[in-house]
């Protein structure tokens, strides 16, 4: 009979070149997981931003788990970086994929991709079509450039013939003028052609400041996805 104890779960820190890697060490318990959250503040704490997180011993993931990488990923949001995970075993890929979180967490196939690829995260604009109404995510650090760019994409959407279109917020934490303005133009041209541009999710900051410049009884805000989705895309005349 084996009498050896396994050890507990724990976390080594490799400081690198470019990053601070991350590893796992000792028996996976999902229970102990959450012990990477104070190694990782006392990191940010230093001004470490460039994290990643070598997942080759996890076998499982329970939704306390998912719960505490959705928390890191949004700590390292914060400073405008990403808090990176790779090595992930066949069972944990299959689990965040069924969950829709291979979509939100920043994951790569080894270290060398992880370290190599770009920290910051830039403003990005995702398209997904939902129930034919298109939905575009904005995500990332905020950007002026990127943000007007948003205008560009609508006026495309609207020449391929869209006019159901709205706009996750959800990952916004400030928008400026030069934003706002963003969306009051695109609403503006979808309005010359009877629909709405809507727009969800918003976060408190975003929401605030909306209401502070009086746009939020102009613009068609709603709280979720769905109620975006479901509710009359026509503007009916006055």
């Amino acid at each position: 009979m084996d009498k050896r104890k396994k050890s507990k779960l724990d976390v080594v820190t490799e400081q690198g070149d470019s990053a601070t890697i991350l590893r796992l060490v000792g028996e996976f318990d999902t229970n102990r997981f959450g012990i990477l959250i104070p190694h990782v503040l006392n990191l940010v704490q230093k001004g470490q931003y460039k994290l990643a997180l070598d997942m080759s011993i996890v076998n499982y993931l329970d939704s306390r788990g998912m719960g505490m990488l959705v928390a890191l990923m949004a700590l390292l949001r914060r400073v405008g970086m990403k808090f990176k995970i790779f090595n992930l075993s066949p069972d944990v890929q299959t689990i965040l994929e069924s969950t829709n979180l291979d979509k939100v967490l920043f994951i790569y196939r080894n270290e060398q991709e992880a370290v190599s690829s770009s920290w910051q995260r830039e403003m990005e604009l995702r398209i997904t079509t939902k129930n034919n109404v298109v939905i575009i995510r904005i995500q990332g650090k905020y950007d002026n450039d990127s943000f007007s760019n948003l205008v560009n994409v609508v006026n495309k959407l609207i020449e391929d013939g869209h006019t159901k279109i709205a706009a996750d917020l959800g990952d916004l934490e400030i928008i400026d003028s030069s934003g706002l303005g963003a969306l009051v133009s695109v609403m503006a041209t979808l309005q010359e052609k009877g629909f709405k541009f809507k727009i969800f999710n918003l976060q408190k900051q975003v929401q605030s400041i909306i209401r502070s410049t009086n746009l939020h009884k102009v613009l068609y805000i709603y709280v979720s996805e769905e109620d975006a989705i479901i509710s009359s895309w026509l503007i009916l005349p006055k």
